[in-house]
């Protein structure tokens, strides 16, 4: 529920939290928090806590819903029941949450232990039995109530990396309603000793009138640092219409935290407070919105994460208040008189949950208007912040219903641009920058191509305007591509392009991989773009479809390719896909490479008993393996095997009495769009090493 929005000046006193952490316990004191007085409770490992992920932060395509407890690379810390409660529900699965235990709590919350390296010995026998039951080791249930009941301090499972590439706790508390909360705004204390630091803040025009140092397109403003919690801009710009600020946050605990989001950030203007944003709580149905609340252009292109200091159209994320949405508006600031330009302040304020706080003040003036045009930009230095494309596409800043293009634009459908064009860009001098900027509002209803120049060489852009509500289905023939837009898949009215990608895709295609393009890798974009529900991509095939290919997503910054679920349409083969992007449709023609099956020996968290593991290396560098249809079967019988994608081996747990003795094992291997290969030999077990012997030790 949004709150209206009033200004409260909070003393950091009442906002610290006593902090102090020793092995397996919070600090006793208690936390002040409105009129509630909760002591401080125990958490869940009987280590020193220290976070590598705080609560909130970005995630690619979510929120990331709890805290992630450092283990410092060790699997097996006990995991213990935080409170009276019973077991909720158990999941088992190679990606996400890998294992996972959820503990229904007597004080309504549910308490959430992911990428366990294995259940206690009453859990686990309750997991086997499910995935016996199914044949899979892929499970997720509701076990009944008093089935796995729960004491404070009892084991739960054991730190791990099941479903992610390192050991470590992710850790969540939920409300009687499901919805994620902040563990440290409910009782679990921890040390903190380090302020926020404000490393970056950027303004981005919203309107086709607004300008920043006189363009059209976004500006980074560098800061400086006047003492360790204070921050200033390097130079003051001048800015003019409807604008927005962003900023790059990051927070730490002590020297052996992670990097963390903070806990509150504030924007103020000239004094008053227009933004508030508290990392405290979310709804499920809200955690895609994070791609409304960041600058996904910066995180999808370079991998920086700026949180956005307003309010965007279909944003309903709680704990965000705002003044008209945050969005600095020149026209209502007060200005310096005729033919003056006055200095006004805009302050960012990052504090976190101890409350620390860390200060950065951004000068800027807005130049008098001239004719009633907009203005023009500072005096020296105007355009050497731009930051159009910014990793996108070279000479143009999209954002919702804007498109600026920097340089000639050709509309091959008109001999005259579509929309009204802005004048060059001018220094407040007069002199021009020598540089045509064209604003383009959102076209109404129609799509257009304009021809524009990206890194010097010309190219088509398809400019699509896509209505919130309104399902709509366009083709480009120039690409050989069509886009397919959903009745919701939209939280507003945006601008939507598609293009050729200027690159050959086969340059990045890995060597070994069998992949092979089958038709021209396709941009859709902007970064910037937000779908709530996924769009369709369809691309021509020269081709049947033989039922090997498949769409691709490619990443930039990785460099690597990511197929799609797709599905074969006539003369088509088309994609659902919720992210912009450079898609193309590759064919897969390797089968995966099985390697020798080998046997390992480990000890159990849960028994301290040695246990025996068949371990197969599998590897697929084209389509991934397909760990759902891939199998291992020990004298014909299928196991239960666990899919690791970040090892690339599946891993089957050993049991039984007949074990001992040479066993014939036979291993199937699919890929993503179904190539296979087969393994067929023989394993000896030898028996167990007498006690203080070295075999199967790993």
């Amino acid at each position: 529920m949004r709150t209206a929005f009033c200004c409260i000046t909070i003393g950091l006193a009442a906002l610290a939290l006593a902090s102090a952490v020793h092995p397996g316990r919070a600090d006793l004191a208690e936390e002040e928090t409105g009129t509630v007085t909760r002591a401080a409770r125990v958490w869940p490992v009987d280590i020193p806590v220290h976070l590598s992920s705080s609560f909130g932060e970005y995630r690619d395509g979510h929120l990331h819903a709890g805290v992630d407890i450092r283990c410092f690379g060790r699997e097996g810390v006990p995991c213990r029941a935080v409170e009276t409660g019973y077991v909720s529900r158990l999941r088992a699965s190679p990606f996400g949450y890998g294992k996972a235990v959820y503990i229904a709590l007597d004080t309504g919350e549910t308490a959430v232990y992911a990428h366990l390296s294995e259940f206690s010995s009453a859990i686990d026998s309750v997991v086997r039995r499910a995935q016996e039951e199914k044949g899979s080791y892929q499970v997720d249930f509701f076990p009944k109530r008093g089935e796995l009941p729960l004491a404070p301090g009892d084991i739960v499972g054991y730190t791990g990396r099941t479903g992610t590439g390192s050991p470590h706790l992710h850790w969540e508390i939920r409300d009687a309603a499901e919805n994620p909360v902040n563990p440290l705004d409910l009782g679990w204390a921890i040390g903190d000793e380090v302020a926020p630091t404000i490393r970056r803040v950027e303004w981005l025009p919203l309107t086709a009138e607004s300008r920043v140092d006189g363009s059209c397109a976004p500006a980074l403003v560098e800061l400086r640092a006047v003492d360790a919690h204070t921050f200033a801009a390097r130079e003051t710009l001048a800015v003019d219409g409807r604008l927005g600020m962003g900023a790059q946050i990051h927070d730490r605990l002590d020297e052996n935290s992670g990097q963390l989001a903070p806990y509150r950030v504030e924007l103020e203007v000239d004094g008053v407070v227009v933004a508030s944003i508290e990392a405290k709580r979310f709804s499920y149905d809200q955690t895609l919105e994070v791609e409304l609340a960041y600058d996904m252009t910066r995180s999808r292109t370079k991998g920086q994460h700026f949180l956005f200091l307003f309010r965007r159209e279909g944003e309903t994320l709680w704990n965000r208040t705002f003044v008209r949405d945050g969005i600095i508006d020149t026209e209502s600031l007060e200005t310096g008189g005729e033919g003056a330009s006055r200095v006004h302040t805009a302050v960012v304020r990052a504090f976190d949950r101890a409350g620390h706080a860390t200060t950065a003040a951004i000068p800027f003036v807005v130049p008098p208007r001239r004719d009633g045009a907009a203005a023009a930009g500072s005096p020296e230095g105007a355009g050497k912040r731009r930051s159009a494309g910014r990793g996108e596409l070279a000479a143009c800043y999209f954002f919702d219903g804007l498109l600026s293009v920097e340089g000639p634009v050709e509309d091959p459908s008109r001999p005259v641009p579509p929309v009204a064009a802005a004048a060059p860009s001018e220094r407040s001098d007069g002199s021009s920058l020598g540089e045509t900027v064209y604003a383009f509002a959102t076209f109404g209803g129609v799509a257009r191509v304009l021809r524009i120049r990206s890194g010097g060489e010309p190219m088509d852009l398809n400019v699509v305007p896509a209505r919130k509500g309104s399902p709509a289905e366009h083709r480009f023939e120039n690409i050989g591509a069509s886009l397919a837009l959903g009745e919701d898949c939209l939280y507003s009215n945006a601008l939507l392009y598609t293009a050729r990608w200027e690159q050959d895709a086969r340059r990045v295609l890995p060597a070994g991989s069998g992949l092979e393009l089958l038709a021209p890798a396709v941009r859709l974009g902007p970064m910037s773009a937000a779908f709530k529900k996924p769009v369709v991509l369809s691309f021509a095939v020269p081709r049947p479809a033989a039922g090997k290919e498949a769409v691709f997503l490619y990443d930039a910054r990785k460099g690597s390719w990511s197929i799609r679920s797709s599905s074969a349409r006539g003369d088509s083969l088309q994609a659902r896909v919720r992210e912009p992007g450079i898609y193309a449709v590759l064919s897969d023609t390797l089968s995966p490479s099985v390697g020798a099956p080998q046997l390992a020996s480990r000890r159990s968290h849960a028994t301290g008993k040695r246990v025996r593991e068949i371990v197969v290396p599998i590897v697929d560098k084209g389509s991934g393996v397909d760990s759902d249809a891939t199998a291992v079967y020990v004298d014909g019988k299928k196991q239960i095997g666990r899919w690791d994608g970040f090892s690339q081996k599946v891993i089957v747990l050993l049991g039984g009495e007949n074990i001992i003795g040479m066993h014939d094992v036979r291993i199937v291997a699919f890929d993503r769009v179904g190539n296979v290969s087969e393994r067929v030999t023989r394993l000896e077990v030898p028996p167990p090493a007498p006690k203080g012997g070295a075999q199967g030790r790993r």
